[in-house]
């Protein structure tokens, strides 16, 4: 059991497409997620709730006692809520893993993290943009990737001068499952936005993941990279 890299959320979406493309590179990864990772995937995978870190946490650090060289937070929900149906619960929730999971994960496994080690944080455009789906704004979501961001920016600054770096990424609409609610009018209004004239896939975000992650990188921290397509420009919507 050598040094390793936890992607929570790795199986699927944009944590499994980043798992595959260190995998390829010969890195060792370890998967965390509520669901199973498909079969081919070489990955060791701890099925743990993030919800309840207490509970998932020791058995991470067991799969990661080789020590860690990197930390993905891809886990994440959404809950398109119309403003004056949120609750507590649904606040609570959304936090619990968006948010407070990757900060105690990483305070988790600090006593674990390897000389240059480097994390990794999945927000999202709506931590600066306003993101509307068919006239359901993502109120809470949106302040948890928020939060992220600046939590990425805190934890550079914490983690810099042992040798961590902390970076993040903030992608736009992406084709995951967190796209299959939207309406296929709606997905279409959005790629008038997108200067890229398409939707991302999970591998356009996992290949900036993996550049933050690697030597490559080796003098950048604190840093939220968008990943959208362009979209978060602002630009003027097309008409075709």
């Amino acid at each position: 059991m050598g040094v390793a890299t936890l992607i929570t959320g790795g199986a699927g979406g944009i944590g499994l497409a980043t798992a595959r493309r260190l995998l390829a590179a010969g890195r060792e990864v370890v998967v965390a997620d509520v669901l199973d990772p498909p079969a081919d995937l070489a990955a060791r995978h701890v099925r743990c709730d993030l919800s309840d870190l207490d509970a998932s946490l020791p058995a991470l650090r067991d799969a990661l006692a080789g020590g860690v060289g990197g930390i993905v937070n891809a886990a994440g929900i959404v809950e398109r809520t119309r403003f004056g149906d949120h609750t507590p619960a649904e606040w609570e929730r959304i936090y619990a893993v968006n948010a407070r999971a990757p900060l105690f994960l990483i305070q988790g496994l600090a006593d674990l993290l390897s000389p240059g080690a480097a994390i990794v944080n999945v927000a999202s455009m709506e931590a600066t943009d306003v993101v509307a789906s068919d006239g359901r704004t993502t109120t809470i979501y949106a302040s948890t990737k928020a939060a992220l961001k600046n939590m990425t920016e805190t934890l550079a600054a914490e983690l810099g001068p042992r040798g961590v770096r902390v970076n993040g990424v903030a992608p736009g609409l992406i084709l995951t499952r967190l796209m299959d609610p939207i309406a296929p009018e709606t997905r279409e209004w959005f790629r008038l936005l997108t200067p890229l004239d398409r939707f991302g896939e999970p591998e356009d975000v996992a290949d900036v993941i993996c550049f933050l992650l690697s030597d490559a990188a080796r003098f950048v921290t604190g840093v939220t990279v968008a990943v959208d397509g362009g979209m978060s420009l602002g630009l003027v919507r097309r008409t075709s």
